[in-house]
């Protein structure tokens, strides 16, 4: 599951935001250029997330991506069984999901918990 991004990786971004180049946080950060360049994609991917759910609360893919469910969980329900938004699990049991490639104990139980905010029972 995608956590919020650290204070460090925050700082880091922020640092890059401020102009300086992939070597240069590198540098102050001791970390490769490579490791930066995935840290600032993984925080503003979080961001990006978290702002577009404020519009889609209920968008399977936009909550894995902000740490609400496991992402491999988030990409079995919306690509293997074309369910992309958390209502239309309605009607669906534990053993249903229990089914889905990539869907184990925890997986289902994250997706208990988020459907049943939302007023639906999985059974």
């Amino acid at each position: 599951m995608r956590a919020k991004p650290s204070e460090r990786n925050e700082a880091i971004v922020a640092y890059r935001d401020a102009g300086h180049t992939l070597r240069e946080t590198g540098q102050k950060f001791r970390l490769s250029a490579q490791t930066v360049r995935n840290i600032e994609r993984r925080v503003r991917d979080y961001r990006e997330a978290v702002e577009a759910l404020k519009d889609d609360p209920d968008n399977i893919m936009l909550l894995a991506r902000a740490g609400h469910l496991k992402f491999p969980t988030g990409q079995a329900l919306t690509y293997s069984q074309g369910i992309e938004r958390i209502g239309q699990l309605k009607g669906y049991t534990l053993r249903d999901l229990f089914k889905f490639p990539n869907m184990g104990r925890i997986s289902t139980e994250q997706i208990v918990k988020l459907a049943a905010k939302r007023g639906i029972k999985i059974k």
